[in-house]
């Protein structure tokens, strides 16, 4: 079972909340935040390193706490980025527009300049990744912390034996509680073809 933020939210119960999942599941339990915070990490090579991401994972300090487990040296620079989502959600991706609000809004986390690796700590930023990077120019490494997460979860299931032996193609299901046509949109974007998306109750 994988969890981002919308599944359980970042505050300040969720290591405690994944600690219980994890008692109670007989299947692996793996969050989004310590993939990210691994790999950044392992890029990163003056320990300085960046965090952008909504409002409540900012306010949680997740990714620097998880940063600080690992390296005591590590410098976190954090800001939250509640403009980008909405640019996602309207599949406002490649717009001059999109990248002056995406521009300004980044221009808040330069202030440290040994900073060298951001971590999009928001599962929609990947979307805006190129408007990112041409913001933060060539030498800043992104880390998506969605696709570290998928690269866990691959390995976990590996490790496990989860990793299913039919030799059909796997049957997708996607679910929202927000509108179906929304999620086909954005979902087609990086998915690759139109996903067929149902709308449940929260």
């Amino acid at each position: 079972m994988t969890l981002k933020c919308w599944s359980l939210p970042v505050t300040q119960q969720r290591p405690r909340l994944m600690n219980k999942l994890k008692r109670e599941l007989s299947i692996p339990v793996i969050g989004v935040i310590h993939p990210g915070a691994r790999s950044a990490l392992k890029v990163s090579r003056s320990l300085h390193i960046g965090v952008i991401g909504t409002v409540g994972t900012i306010r949680s300090k997740a990714y620097q706490h998880a940063l600080l487990d690992i390296n005591k040296k590590v410098v976190v620079t954090d800001l939250a980025c509640p403009e980008f989502v909405p640019l996602v959600e309207s599949c406002d991706l490649a717009s001059t527009k999109a990248y002056e609000t995406v521009e300004s809004r980044l221009r808040m986390i330069e202030e440290d300049p040994e900073m060298d690796t951001l971590i999009l700590g928001c599962t929609h930023y990947p979307l805006l990744r190129s408007l990112i990077q041409k913001a933060m120019g060539p030498k800043i490494h992104l880390i998506d912390s969605g696709e570290e997460t998928a690269l866990e979860v691959s390995t976990v299931s590996l490790i496990t034996n989860l990793k299913s032996q039919a030799d059909e193609p796997p049957a997708h299901q996607f679910y929202t509680t927000g509108p179906a046509e929304v999620m086909k949109t954005i979902g087609s974007h990086w998915l690759g073809f139109m996903p067929h998306v149902k709308t449940v109750a929260w």
